[in-house]
């Protein structure tokens, strides 16, 4: 978006050109190097498309049409017909050379990557060379050109861990070392030159003494080790080396006893500094630093002069999705040393905070991962997200499968480093509209969004009308400031062995039970399923504390039926971490009494209004949800038209079109002041849909829900503006 309308105020085409090589992308994660590859092929077209790609003698290729397809770099000559390298001919000979050289000062001055996976590292070496032998061209002397060195741009190392700060003192390096920036980067690129492997040879082992040169400098400076050097001062001169005089001596029966007090000092500054020894041995020493990358020194084409770093003018890629339970030891750090860390996050929002940091001012940054414009997750990271990204574009793919091997909710998130927020463009794709690749190119076809509407609790990408109909709803308290908590079914951790439609008796611990699928929308089918309910310890205060042994000799004696069904589970149960006191028991749970008594009942999956009355005292099996409530009032707006706009607005989006009814979201439900006379007519009404679902009359329950919606309009205080635009978000 920016460069053609940079390139219009530029008269002169090789100003141009230098602006487009000054570019440094990088991507941070880069995997098999997609991102990297892409980036390459689009340059070529841009440069093409602002006429300024041009051949070793300066001339323009105007002859040709320059398109990526695919991410494949496509030429045609004027007839249409497909570029196809010929030595010998001088045309030909003109466009290979010409694309070659053009590819390789892209990958050696523009690209760059780093990857933790050093076979990733390989793979994105190969392609870009690739690349570069798609346009590889005969000498004069007929030999074939060689390929450069560019290896050097694609490094191994974890990205997001790094012993030293972007903004570590290189100065006092420099200043202490023979080598400066110039040297460095002149290394480097004798690197890409290098012909032989004594050359390369010779200058890695050059550029890795420059950096060993850097590092043990910053080290050298680190605030901890200076701060540990001068304790260690301290300590010799007062307490450990020979005394220029003799230590003071108390007077007065409320003076401390000064051997006394020198130990204390002694003792204060010894602790204080095996404290700074180990951190400063964590630094050095820690496994998590064994693959850590030095974004500080690592590539010399993003410091200045002076050694400062400046950044990277474009951050792209594809981050990994990796949960945080699983993240290990690497956790701790990350806890530590980013400020997007969230309890149950995804590694991915981490990147979002490093490619921040490398970024220079006004520096582009755009992802595809996972959505994370809802989950509570999420939220520290969309704060960051707002409070330091300008937003550009946001492209919603959760609506359809992107990737048939993978469920997953990717977005395309293009953004601009600065604190400044404006209007940006919003798109989402959905299952009808997904074959048109071309609706990218249609400015018609984004809204504008406010990025200052974003709230934090939840992104809704909604034009401001919209906003404004969204704020008129919540105005009014939530259900969780009304009502209370709500609460998720049952967590049995097997279900196979406790949810069951094998007939095992009338034992009371045996419960009528339904899983989230089985709820419908007013009244459900009466379960066909038992859930067996042995609470936590309920076999202790049966039997006394005994051995578990003892103890499934007496529940086998007492349930008979019931544990001829469950011994078959036994080892599996045994291994659950949602069990009680013993195998066959169930979690703690403080609510088994709620399920008894009237409530408010609804799966943890809708894609419509499924909330359902129960008086009967059936239980819930996780995920599916319930209120403690005998409210049909609230029933009814529930299963109204402005809930589902609302619900669609905070509820995590699934795969066709589901929403995610979690209880977090669930208790942000704005519910209106009632009058008494609304209210019995609300009660009626949903006491009819009741009636009605029972005995499946599809067409009278659309009418009683029609008659409800245009009640809870009223309670809402909307316009008919502001109803349309609920009615028209329903179909």
């Amino acid at each position: 978006d920016d460069l053609p309308a940079l390139y219009n105020k530029i008269d002169d085409a090789e100003e141009a050109n230098d602006i487009v090589n000054s570019l440094k992308i990088c991507d941070p994660a880069v995997g098999s190097g997609h991102f990297l590859v892409s980036a390459l092929n689009e340059i070529i077209a841009i440069k093409h498309e602002l006429k300024i790609l041009r051949d070793r003698q300066g001339r323009r290729l105007k002859e040709y049409n320059i398109e990526v397809v695919n991410d494949e770099l496509v030429i045609t000559d004027e007839d249409g017909e497909l570029f196809e390298y010929r030595p010998g001919n001088q045309e030909s000979q003109r466009v290979q050379e010409a694309l070659f050289h053009e590819k390789q000062t892209i990958i050696e001055g523009c690209l760059f990557g780093v990857d933790i996976n050093p076979n990733s590292v390989k793979i994105c070496r190969l392609r870009l060379w690739i690349e570069l032998l798609k346009h590889a061209y005969y000498k004069d002397d007929g030999q074939l050109e060689t390929l450069p060195n560019i290896d050097i741009n694609i490094k191994c190392g974890n990205s997001l861990v790094s012993r030293f700060a972007l903004d570590a003192d290189l100065g006092q390096a420099l200043k202490k070392s023979k080598w400066n920036i110039e040297d460095y980067q002149v290394a480097v690129q004798s690197y890409r030159r290098a012909e032989t492997g004594e050359e390369k040879y010779a200058m890695r082992r050059l550029i890795n003494d420059i950096k060993s040169g850097f590092s043990n400098q910053i080290y050298m400076n680190d605030p901890i080790k200076k701060r540990l050097d001068r304790l260690g001062n301290e300590l010799y001169h007062r307490f450990t080396g020979p005394f220029l005089f003799e230590p003071e001596v108390g007077y007065g029966k409320h003076s401390e006893d000064p051997e006394k007090k020198r130990e204390r000092e002694q003792q204060k500054l010894e602790q204080e500094i095996e404290k700074l020894q180990e951190q400063l041995s964590e630094k050095k020493g820690n496994e998590i630093f064994r693959n850590a990358f030095e974004w500080r020194f690592e590539f010399p084409e993003v410091l200045d002069n002076e050694g400062d770093f400046i950044g990277f003018d474009v951050v792209i890629g594809n981050p990994p999705y990796i949960r945080q339970e699983e993240l290990g030891d690497l956790k701790n750090h990350l806890q530590a040393k980013y400020n997007v860390f969230a309890a149950g996050g995804d590694i991915f929002s981490y990147f979002y905070e490093l490619s921040h940091n490398i970024l220079c001012d006004q520096g582009i940054f755009s992802f595809i991962n996972n959505t994370f414009d809802k989950t509570s997750a999420g939220k520290t990271l969309r704060e960051f997200v707002v409070n330091n990204f300008k937003f550009e574009r946001y492209i919603d793919f959760t609506d359809v499968a992107v990737f048939e091997e993978a469920t997953t909710y990717p977005i395309i998130l293009i953004v601009r480093k600065s604190k400044q927020k404006s209007n940006f463009k919003f798109f989402k794709y959905t299952k009808s509209n997904f074959s048109e690749k071309d609706l990218l190119y249609d400015q018609s076809a984004f809204i504008d969004i406010a990025q200052d509407k974003l709230n934090s609790s939840a992104w809704n990408f909604i034009n401001s009308f919209e906003q404004t109909t969204l704020a008129k709803i919540q105005r009014n308290k939530t259900i969780g400031e009304l009502y209370g908590k709500c609460f998720r079914g049952i967590i049995t951790g097997l279900n196979e062995a406790f949810v069951t439609n094998n007939i095992l008796g009338d034992e009371a611990v045996l419960k009528d039970v339904y899983n989230g699928k089985d709820l419908k929308k007013w009244s459900s089918p009466r379960p066909d399923k038992k859930m067996i309910v042995f609470e936590s310890k309920s076999t202790a205060r049966q039997f006394g504390k005994i051995t578990e042994d003892a103890a499934l000799e007496k529940m086998t004696e007492a349930y008979p039926e019931i544990f001829e069904h469950l011994n078959p589970f036994k080892e599996k149960a045994s291994k659950r971490y949602d069990k009680g006191e013993y195998w066959w028991e169930l979690r703690n749970c403080a609510y088994y009494d709620l399920f008894e008594k009237p409530k408010i009942i609804f799966p943890n999956l809708q894609n419509a209004n499924k909330f359902a009355f129960d008086d009967s005292g059936i239980y819930l099996n996780a995920p599916a949800v319930f209120l403690p409530s005998a409210n049909k009032a609230l029933l009814a707006i529930l299963n109204s038209k402005v809930v589902w706009y609302f619900l669609k607005s905070v509820c995590v989006i699934r795969s066709g079109g589901y929403i995610e009814v979690k209880p977090q979201y669930f208790e942000q439900i704005p519910i209106p002041v009632v009058s008494e006379k609304t209210k019995s007519a609300l009660i009626e009404l949903a006491n009819e849909a009741i009636k009605r679902k029972k005995q499946n009359q599809k067409t009278e329950i659309s009418e009683i829900e029609t008659h409800i919606d245009q009640l809870v309009y009223q309670l809402y205080d909307l316009t008919e503006e502001e109803i349309q635009i609920i009615e028209n978000s329903i179909k």
